[in-house]
């Protein structure tokens, strides 16, 4: 009888030991789920906002590249800057050919970097520097640099009506989009 008890009780007690294995193997395992679980949770929270924000993006995307001007406008542009020179009193000096590159901001956006040198008095500086910014074209001034003219010690500069004359170089940006240039096909979302 102490026999067959020692022994039901070290088999009971080597089925315990082995549940026990096996029930913190499956707390173990289910710890690591419920993590997984929450980790799955943040994401769908995540994707909701996601989504939201491409159908946003698609639905005002055609509105926003609408704001931008076409080739043929941008081109139009770059020919008038002598006649924006002249309108404002500016000395048209050199005008390098600038060719569009495509924009690393948006695919299909091309930008098209032009520095300008010209001369002419502060006043018509003022001048040509508001017709830019006027322009309904999207044309950005993204640097200018003046050489001031007038009296020095060693000589005296041009003066045109007693107003110095100074060397303008101006630094623009042109923008334009061009959809051919797109290779990606969008899936539209009803």
């Amino acid at each position: 009888t102490i026999a067959v008890t020692v022994l039901m009780t070290g088999g009971l007690l080597a089925l315990i030991f082995k549940d026990r294995n096996e029930i913190e193997a499956t707390n173990d395992e289910i710890a690591t789920l419920d993590s997984r679980i929450r980790a799955a949770e943040v994401e769908i929270r995540k994707t909701k906002d996601r989504e939201d924000k491409v159908l946003v993006y698609r639905a005002v995307e055609e509105r926003e590249l609408a704001v931008l001007p076409t080739k043929q406008e941008i081109a139009n542009f770059h020919r008038d800057l002598s006649l924006y020179l002249a309108q404002a009193g500016l000395r048209f000096q050199e005008l390098p050919e600038s060719t569009p590159v495509e924009s690393s901001l948006a695919k299909g956006i091309f930008v098209t970097r032009t520095v300008l040198s010209c001369g002419g008095d502060s006043a018509a500086l003022l001048r040509f520097h508001n017709m830019i910014e006027t322009d309904e074209r999207l044309v950005s001034v993204k640097g200018l640099k003046v050489k001031a003219g007038g009296r020095t010690r060693s000589r005296v500069d041009t003066t045109v009506d007693g107003k110095p004359q100074h060397e303008i170089e101006v630094h623009l940006e042109t923008y334009f989009d061009n959809p051919e240039s797109r290779t990606v096909v969008q899936n539209k979302i009803p």
